[in-house]
């Protein structure tokens, strides 16, 4: 089946850099540089058709200590859709910025948020912190083709679920680890041919089928299960609100009304990491956002983060970006919009 859309991508990175254009028709993408100012960085893009109506895009990009905290706009895409479009945007690392002009929204998305489009042409600005490096998956479809795959009622619940019932509409969601990983995984290293079309075909597809289960009912979860889903998503909410020290996992359990290990194991399962290393990647990516919009001392920032002193705090920090927290001040580069 030959694609019927038809749309520009146009790179905001270097004055004069070539935009993309893929007129109805086109072809596969394979490996594509970023066209990067020397110095500020390197990335490069994908694009495949996976047959059904379906198209994998996967973009990489990395920048240098010195753009730490700056919010760099790569690139904007335009077109025309022949029926209403249904794509799925996922970061596997780093954080990105979507501008989805079509739907009139300003969206955020990392590694445990992910953001649905449905829309009835193609608008919207990508934009990627760069005080780490991106890596984003992009599966899009018609509606009418997503209808096909799942029936048309599962298709219509999935939309309204999402919070993207109408036309045109973006949302984001946040979505469990195992859901987002086979998305990830739909464009492997080392194959070729009809067998990487296979294999990214029935990665999308495992995706689809799980993203369904969670949110419309496909499979109903033990009782159990369902409790302990439900007591996982409170905590993550009262995690990311929370100030100073972690209470000890006893106490969250006793607290939840579970056992410790119990919560640990369906905490982990849900959002792909450990409680603890939530909460630091959680505070410390709030951090970087408070160094590069604020002059709160470091010390006082370590504190209102739960460190007990400010070295621990800075090391932590190092570890995570690769670089100090000094290096990050009000000042040096944009931050992400709130």
């Amino acid at each position: 089946m030959q694609p019927k859309t038809s749309w520009d991508l146009e790179w905001l990175t270097a004055p004069g850099s070539e935009s993309l254009s893929f007129p109805r028709g086109w072809s596969d993408l394979e490996r594509t540089e970023i066209p990067l100012p020397v110095g500020s960085g390197q990335g490069h893009i994908e694009l495949y058709h996976l047959g059904q109506g379906m198209d994998l895009f996967r973009g990489i990009a990395s920048f240098p200590p010195t753009m730490t905290g700056q919010l760099v706009s790569l690139a904007v895409a335009k077109g025309s859709v022949p029926e209403p479009m249904f794509g799925v945007h996922s970061a596997r690392t780093g954080t990105a910025v979507i501008k989805e002009r079509c739907a009139g929204a300003e969206l955020i998305l990392r590694r445990d948020i992910t953001l649905f489009q449905h829309v009835a042409h193609l608008d919207f600005e990508f934009l990627v912190d760069a005080s780490e490096e991106v890596e984003v998956t992009v599966i899009t479809m018609g509606v009418p083709v997503l209808a096909t795959l799942l029936g048309q009622a599962p298709a219509d619940r999935l939309l309204q679920a999402l919070g993207i019932p109408r036309l045109s509409s973006a949302a984001t969601k946040v979505l469990p680890h195992t859901v987002t990983r086979s998305l990830h995984d739909t464009l492997p290293h080392g194959l070729e041919g009809q067998m990487r079309l296979l294999f990214s075909q029935a990665k999308t597809l495992e995706y689809l089928c799980a993203l369904a289960a969670i949110l419309v009912g496909g499979r109903e979860p033990a009782q159990g299960d369902s409790k302990l889903v439900k007591a996982v998503g409170k905590l993550r909410t009262e995690l990311l609100s929370l100030e100073g020290k972690v209470p000890s996992l006893s106490d969250l359990a006793r607290s939840y009304g579970t056992s410790a290990k119990a919560l640990s194991e369906a905490f982990r399962k849900q959002y792909g990491l450990s409680i603890y290393a939530f909460v630091s990647e959680h505070r410390l990516a709030e951090a970087h956002a408070a160094l590069a919009r604020t002059d709160t001392p470091m010390k006082a920032l370590a504190a209102s983060l739960g460190y007990s002193h400010v070295n621990n705090f800075i090391a932590a920090f190092r570890k995570k970006f690769g670089y100090p927290p000094g290096s990050v001040r009000k000042g040096q580069g944009g931050a992400l919009p709130q």
